[in-house]
Parts: C-alpha cells; structure tokens; sequence
C-alpha cells in the first residue's frame, strides 16, 4: 500500500479494464464517481499469495489504523492499483480480499470508503504534505 494522506482527492471511472476481465465491481452513479476532503489514501496492490496468507495480512490492519490515528485522519479509502507489483494476485481473488479488508477495517471505527476495482479510472490528488503525509506499508 502507498498511503497518502490527501487534503482533496477525486477519482472517476473510464472504463472497465476489459470485457472479459474476471472480476470488477459494479458500478452505479454512487461509486462513478467520488471526491473527497481530509482522508488517507490506500493504494492497495493485492499480489500472488496474498490470498492465502490474508489472515496475516488482516493482522496488518492495526498499523494502518494506527498511521491514520497519528495523522488525525478518520477516513480511509482504499482505491485498487495494480501498478505497485508485476506479481499480482488473481484477480477474482484480489477483488475479494479487497473487499473483506475494507469491512475488518471499518471495524476499527474509522471511516472507509472503495474505489471500484477492476475499472480504468481518472484521479486528482492534493496531498497535505506533512512528514508523514507519504508512507508504504506491506501487510
């Protein structure tokens, strides 16, 4: 994960990564398009083997809560992006751990919010620029 702590971030959906690709989230006209203010960017690559070994990886989530709590960030989106690794995960299976992490993330109380996966997307980013405003964590 590449975390951004972002003073203002939007995204928008172009287009999905293929017909035929295995796996993408549906989208509606709430999840087309968003912006957001004051909130931690997770740009979240789900490599091989993530999947089997996501019970470690869900133990992960405390530092990540953690980062947000010392940046005073209550909101956390996790937005799909696959340019991190050349290793990725399947992609039905990255798709699930995604979503499984965005629910035992909101369990720690903080808001969290998914871009779609599987869809080409337009961004625009403003980041705070603190010292911990840009930070990698593996999980």
């Amino acid at each position: 994960m590449l975390l951004i702590h972002a003073e203002r971030f939007s995204y928008r959906v172009l287009t999905e990564h293929g017909p035929l690709s295995p796996a993408r989230d549906e989208v509606d006209q709430s999840t087309i398009e968003n912006s957001y203010k004051d909130i931690l960017i997770c740009f979240t690559t789900v490599e091989e083997g993530d999947w089997e070994r996501r019970e470690e990886i869900f133990k992960g989530l405390e530092d990540l809560v953690s980062h947000s709590s010392k940046i005073g960030v209550e909101k956390i989106l996790i937005y799909p992006y696959a340019h991190l690794s050349s290793r990725l995960e399947d992609p039905r299976k990255a798709l699930r751990l995604i979503k499984i992490l965005a629910k035992k993330l909101s369990g720690y109380g903080v808001e969290v919010y998914r871009a779609p996966f599987g869809w080409y997307k337009a961004f625009s980013l403003s980041t705070k620029g603190h010292p911990l405003a840009e930070s990698y964590r593996e999980l």
